[in-house]
């Protein structure tokens, strides 16, 4: 069995960290990635040829690219009152020619992640998070290998929908709104 909290995703995104602080070195992100596997015991090696290529062309991507990434690994404590918090972890925050782009890494990218509640929270979160104009951020997903970056930004009403919601559940959860 694995380590507690490990899949060969998360391995692969914790990889991906290290590439960025370690001022985009491949090999050192690939020899981290082939270390930390082993360490928490995932071994099959068709997963672990997977892990490694995803990480090959996440690094292609970012050769080509030239993201300003400003932050990986980014946790995530937006308050919605009540001593209830929404929390997480951004995968990587990039300066943009508007402003700021907070990403989410995924193996599997939902083709209707522009419907999920969490997008235009995370929204607000990192503007809140960051002290900036929420009309300056967008947020968006992108594969672990690289491909299929996109991003969007949620407008006021959208946003203020959202957190409502969300704050009127936080009250449901804590007891305090029967």
């Amino acid at each position: 069995p694995s380590r507690r909290g490990y899949s060969y995703n998360r391995a692969t995104a914790m990889a991906i960290y290290r590439y960025h602080r370690s001022n985009e070195d491949l090999a050192d992100a690939l020899a981290y990635l082939e270390d930390l596997l082993r360490r928490v015991h995932l071994t099959n090696e068709s997963r672990v040829t997977s892990c490694l290529a995803s990480l090959t062309g996440y690094a292609s991507w970012v050769h080509q690219e030239r993201p300003v990434v400003v932050k990986t690994g980014v946790r995530i404590d937006f308050d919605l009152g009540c001593d209830v918090a929404l929390g997480g972890e951004l995968s990587r925050l990039d300066m943009t020619a508007s402003g700021y782009r907070g990403i989410l890494l995924s193996s599997r990218i939902s083709p209707d992640w522009r419907a999920e509640p969490r997008m235009p929270l995370l929204q607000r979160a990192v503007a809140t998070r960051y002290r900036r104009d929420e009309a300056s951020v967008t947020v968006g997903v992108q594969a672990l290998d690289g491909s299929q970056l996109t991003s969007v930004h949620f407008g006021p009403r959208r946003v203020a929908f959202e957190v409502t919601r969300a704050r009127q559940l936080a009250l449901v959860v804590s007891g305090d709104g029967r």
